[in-house]
Formats: structure tokens, C-alpha cells, sequence
């Protein structure tokens, strides 16, 4: 009889929902390797490009140095066409994106979010 609180718990503690813990830009590009196979929402990060292959954000204003990618083959088509509905040409006009998703870390060492979900939450200027 003693077992079957022990049965209960572990099966509590797994059937627990995974959350993703919330982390700047500045945070997740400061140290990646801290994040690695971590879920990960990254909040306000500003699109900087976007192609088939993934895009990129930085901070608001940008900041060259501080740039999350975001994997497009494990991309959703739908997170696909969100990114491509993003204005690139106009900086003073640009998206600001949450991403949901896996944190690793690039061959350069730059932080690289797999199977990514991407929500627009405004727009901002590069500037």
C-alpha cells in the first residue's frame, strides 16, 4: 500500500507541463551556452531578416552584437509565413517577436531557437 503514493507522485511529476522560462535577448545572447536544450521564450526580439533557411533578431534598438537566430527547417509553414509577412525594408517599421521554442547553440556560437513558434507583438524601429 505505501507504493501507491510514491506511483502517484511520479506520475504527477510526468504528466507536469513543460513551461518555457522567459529570457531577454541580452540574456540569451550574453551566454547560449547557459540555455542550450532549454525551452525558451524570448520576448521583444526585433527582426532583422528572414529567409526560407530562418531569420534573425536583435534587441530594440538593433544591436549587430546581439543577434538570436531563428532555425527555419524546423519551422512551422505557418511560423514561416508570420516571419515572411514582416516589413525588412522599412527600419522604422519593423516587427518585434516572441519565440517559443529550443535553445541551442549555433557553429559560431551564436544562441540558434529550433522548432520555433513566432508571434508578432508590435513594431518598432531599428533605430
Amino acid at each position: 500500500m505505501r507504493l501507491l503514493p510514491a506511483l502517484t507522485l511520479a506520475f504527477a511529476t510526468l504528466a507536469s507541463p513543460v513551461f518555457a522560462a522567459d529570457v531577454t535577448v541580452d540574456a540569451i545572447t550574453a551566454a547560449p551556452a547557459d540555455f542550450d536544450s532549454q525551452e525558451v521564450t524570448v520576448k521583444g526580439c526585433l527582426v532583422t531578416s528572414y529567409s526560407d533557411m530562418g531569420g534573425q533578431c536583435s534587441t530594440t534598438p538593433m544591436d549587430a552584437n546581439k543577434l538570436v537566430y531563428v532555425d527555419g527547417d524546423t519551422m512551422s509553414v505557418e511560423d514561416k509565413a508570420t516571419l515572411a509577412g514582416c516589413d525588412l525594408i522599412d527600419i522604422g517599421n519593423l516587427c518585434v517577436i516572441d519565440i517559443v521554442g529550443t535553445a541551442s547553440v549555433d557553429g559560431r556560437g551564436h544562441p540558434l531557437i529550433k522548432n520555433a513558434k513566432v508571434t508578432v507583438t508590435g513594431k518598432a524601429s531599428a533605430m
